[in-house]
């Protein structure tokens, strides 16, 4: 391994570009005081160790900070005959690096390259007993088999506890899981006069495997199969002068799932039978494609007025072929599809017109259009017959008729949507480096086959703002808004199976009272203070059903303080300190019930969430202080609680819920960063990093759920397995990262 990257090190040096560095990049710094203008630029290489007691997925999930040489190309520019050149490269050699080259010749030509691996490293606990297991690389197979002793096993004894036996399939099969995501490109610009034509095409790729939860009689985790391409190309020419501009474009992006379909084995069964399969099978995500024509123009008009637009029109394509009704050999008698393929389509409309203006000294005004239309011209699927034979089968299991063809649904609902916002602004200048704001907002939306066919909102805003002083500014807003519902269908609630007094947040009638202000204060010219407030509450009203019948989302809030105080006594000599506060919560309720307990308030029950989150950071730059040292500092906290609370009315017939632990989290990070220059052009460097991650979370801690087979057996405790999972809980870990460098610049 470390041959090969001092190889691709070699070899990459002068295809290297700059890049900003992503989080959790080797903390490169500029030195960059170039004697030849020319050509300049800065090269870092040396070594990097990293242990990790805990989970060192968790640590690693973006990046990779594995043992080994590390080189970072952090800056080359060259400028020859007109030309220049700019190039980088980060972390060569590993799963996160990253290539950027950019050739230029200023007002005629540009032409920029990008290569860039991220990792998405999600365990390296989980395990299963299926086979084949993921390949090191993340990789895995779209047929997922177990053996058949251990089925055999399972089916004949479906009351016993089979936690045993899962356990032992399991044992030591261990696996990564992760992704890892690859997009490589390129853009062109070339300008000849007042027209600019433009080209981008980009390329991604993932590959790995993800844990996805696929129901078979029982719960069951899998490793799910990532392939996937994705081509993305955008063109356009644009015409501009001093009063204007117009552009065209063509836009085209093409999906390539090569991971079409995926199957898995039932533990519980190893032949089929007409009520449940040995085996499951479902569709991941269709390969499809968008093209999408656009103008946008300006024109700037007298009196310090502007106007601009933008046109999109796109057409949505997706023909998979349709799998059969079930893979369970035993259910013999369904229906033929209605069609081989998914014959998906649909058509997008995008409109944004604005106009601000400047014309009167004391007045600024501004107005905004936005209209998006997703027109779904897909045609309907056949999913209710009318000959009382079975129309659909319930995962992999047995034939059924549509539960209630009375209601004379016939086809599936092709979703849609409109949506139009209008939002107006004025200012008020009168006052010295102070402006007073209003503004109103509507919004209005026509949403197909929802509850509401149509939903409109109401915004009014006032605001204040204090730029220009010498020691404060502030900028202030606060908004009222009321979201409302028109052509009611309850029908569509009994259709999808839900409560009628069912309401889905996002179109749900609703009253929202919001409030953001921000604050800098600067008392002297070394000392900042900046501080800012933001309040949201929302109160959900179902206005068509009684309280006691009211389900869904009834009232959130959340609210957010920050401060920051910057000081900088002098030059090289800077520190840092911010805080924040974010409080979140909302309550919910619904029923639990049979089909005859379905209209019985007593059995109703509400969830209160509570969240809050405290953190911190300091900093301190010291770079002159000590001769020819600089040294960097940076210390992180974040402390997360969050409990859930459910509550009872005082005449319910439901049993007393278990009283929930809180989910909690606190997360830490140090960062050190020294550098001692042997020279202009030579610097040595030591970065170390520390960082400890806390949880308990009751749902997913492996102090609280433990194994592959669940729920966990205690001691002289019998129970029946009802989930398979794959092992992958909140783990906490510490982990050190240090970086020993030698910087040379150039």
């Amino acid at each position: 391994m470390r041959t090969r990257v001092v190889t691709l090190t070699l070899a990459l040096v002068l295809a290297s570009s700059l890049a900003r560095a992503q989080y959790g990049a080797s903390p490169s710094q500029l030195i960059l005081n170039p004697e030849n203008p020319a050509i300049f630029g800065q090269i870092e290489f040396g070594a990097r160790i990293t242990t990790v007691d805990g989970d060192e997925a968790r640590y690693m999930r973006y990046r990779d900070l594995r043992d080994g040489p590390f080189f970072d190309l952090t800056a080359l520019r060259q400028e020859r005959g007109g030309f220049v050149l700019i190039a980088a490269a980060r972390n060569v050699g590993w799963r996160d690096q990253r290539y950027q080259v950019s050739l230029e010749r200023p007002g005629t030509f540009r032409f920029r390259f990008l290569y860039d691996q991220t990792p998405t490293f999600i365990s390296r606990d989980t395990r299963t007993p299926y086979d084949p297991l993921p390949a090191s690389d993340g990789s895995a197979s779209s047929t997922l088999r177990l053996p058949d002793s251990l089925q055999t096993f399972i089916q004949a004894n479906p009351t016993t506890n089979f936690r045993p036996a899962i356990e032992a399939a399991a044992d030591s099969r261990y696996f990564d899981s992760r992704i890892l995501r690859t997009t490589a490109g390129f853009d062109a610009r070339y300008t000849r006069g007042s027209v600019d034509t433009t080209v981008n095409y980009q390329h991604t790729g993932k590959e790995g495997n993800i844990p996805f939860g696929a129901y078979l009689q029982i719960p069951i985790e899998v490793p799910l199969p990532i392939d996937s391409r994705t081509h993305d190309i955008r063109t356009s020419v644009e015409w501009a002068n001093a009063k204007g501009l117009l552009r065209a474009g063509w836009d085209g992006s093409w999906y390539d799932n090569r991971a079409a379909q995926f199957v898995w084995d039932n533990p519980q069964r190893v032949v089929d039978a007409s009520n449940a399969g040995s085996q499951g099978r479902l569709a991941e995500w269709p390969s499809n494609n968008l093209m999408s024509f656009n103008v946008v123009g300006v024109y700037r008009m007298p009196r310090h007025t502007t106007v601009n637009g933008v046109f999109a029109m796109g057409l949505w394509n997706q023909n998979t072929t349709l799998l059969p009704f079930t893979i369970n050999t035993a259910v013999t008698f369904l229906p033929t599809p209605s069609r081989p393929t998914a014959a998906a389509k649909a058509d997008t409309t995008s409109v944004v017109l604005n106009l601000t203006s400047h014309a009167w000294r004391l007045f600024d005004i501004s107005a905004r259009y936005r209209l998006y239309e997703f027109d779904n011209k897909t045609p309907p699927f056949v999913v209710a017959r009318t000959d009382g034979n079975p129309d659909r089968v319930t995962a992999d299991g047995s034939a059924n008729v549509w539960a209630n063809p009375a209601i004379g649904r016939t086809g599936s609902e092709p979703l849609g949507y409109k949506r139009n916002y209008i939002d107006l602004d004025a200012s008020y200048n009168r006052v010295r480096n102070t402006s007073l704001r209003v503004g109103y907002s509507r919004y209005a939306a026509d949403t197909h086959y929802r509850v509401y066919e149509r939903v409109t909102e109401d915004t009014f805003r006032l605001g204040a703002d204090i730029v220009g002083t010498q020691y404060l500014s502030l900028r202030s807003v606060y908004e009222h808004s009321q979201r409302r519902g028109g052509h009611f269908d309850a029908a569509a609630l009994v259709i999808a199976g839900e409560q009628p007094g069912m309401r889905h947040f996002d179109i749900a009638p609703r009253d929202r009272d919001r409030l953001w202000a921000v604050a800098t204060l600067t008392p002297a010219p070394t000392v900042g203070i900046n501080a800012s407030v933001a309040w949201t509450a929302d109160t959900y009203l179902n206005p068509e059903t009684a309280t006691a019948d009211k389900f869904g989302l009834q009232d959130s809030t959340s609210t957010t303080y920050t401060t920051e105080l910057d000081w900088e006594p002098r030059a090289g000599l800077s520190a840092a300190v911010s805080m924040s506060i974010e409080d979140f919560g909302g309550m919910q309720q619904s029923r639990t019930g049979n089909a005859t307990q379905i209209v019985d308030p007593t059995r109703n029950w509400a969830l209160d969430e509570s969240n809050k989150a405290w953190s911190g950071i300091a900093s301190l730059d010291w770079l002159s202080g000590i001769k020819n040292t600089e040294l960097r500092f940076q210390y992180n906290y974040t402390n997360y609680k969050g409990n859930y609370t459910h509550r009872l009315p005082s005449n319910t017939t439901l049993t007393a819920p278990i009283i929930l632990p809180a989910v909690t989290s606190v997360e830490s990070r140090a960062t050190v960063d020294l550098r001692y220059f042997l020279s202009k052009r030579v610097a040595i460097g030591l970065v170390y990093w520390y960082d400890n991650y806390e949880v308990d979370d009751f749902s997913l801690s492996p102090d609280v759920v433990s194994g592959v087979a669940q729920p966990a057996v205690e001691a002289g405790q019998s129970a029946t397995v009802n989930a398979l999972m794959l092992n992958y809980f909140y783990r906490p870990f510490k982990a050190h990262t240090a970086w020993l460098r030698l910087t040379y610049g150039f």
